[in-house]
């Protein structure tokens, strides 16, 4: 009877890991395509009564998790995002310097400045080239005028974005932490918890967006 017993165990232990396992493949077909989805896969063992087998045990759901790919993905975030705003910035400065070659550009104008100044030596009793110096030192001015401006806009913007990131990053960090306690109380009860490491994982991920990690 306790032969029977055992081996009626091990069916039912048998059938409820593979149904398990079929609710693990379910998901990772169902999530192909789930932006931050990780492959998982059932983790069982054996059941064993001294030298008898008494069925198979389910320890958990693991995660396929590349952690170096993972890591350099992150580091290449950071980069990226820095990058990315660093460009955009001295994009815009760059087009108010102007090409050199452009009549209004600073630096065209200094060279105009400079000509003024050298024919005005040249012939200092002229009235008319010391008039010409000072419009061109007029233009050159609101010219550089208009870049401090400009300068100082681009770093009024860039406090902004500071105060944005730090406002995501110090919301990510805390949605982070709460969902790190909660997998700690599935875990605790056996739960699986793998979704909400996924979760978790897709939040880092979003940080590393903001701030190297």
């Amino acid at each position: 009877m306790a032969g029977l017993t055992t081996a009626l165990y091990a069916a039912n232990t048998s059938l409820y890991v593979n149904s398990r396992d079929l609710d693990v493949v379910a998901r990772n077909i169902a999530n192909v395509e789930t932006p931050g989805y990780t492959k998982k896969v059932l983790s069982r063992s054996s059941i064993v009564y001294g030298t008898q087998g008494g069925g198979v045990y389910c320890n958990g759901v693991d995660r396929f998790v590349p952690v170096e790919l993972l890591r350099q993905s992150r580091f290449q975030n950071s980069v990226t995002t820095s990058l990315e705003q660093t460009s955009v910035s001295l994009s815009r400065v760059e087009v108010a310097f102007g090409n050199p070659s452009d009549e209004n550009s600073i630096g065209a104008l200094l060279g105009e400045l400079e000509d003024a100044f050298r024919q005005a030596a040249l012939e200092p009793e002229d009235n008319l080239l010391h008039l010409q110096v000072l419009q061109t030192a007029q233009r050159f001015t609101e010219e550089l005028n208009q870049m401090t401006d400009l300068i100082q806009e681009e770093r009024r913007q860039a406090e902004l974005s500071i105060e944005e990131t730090v406002d995501t990053v110090n919301e990510l960090v805390s949605d982070i932490h709460l969902l790190s306690d909660e997998i700690v109380l599935v875990q605790a009860g056996g739960g699986d918890s793998s979704d909400l490491k996924d979760k978790r994982d897709a939040l880092v991920n979003s940080l590393s967006e903001e701030i190297d990690i």
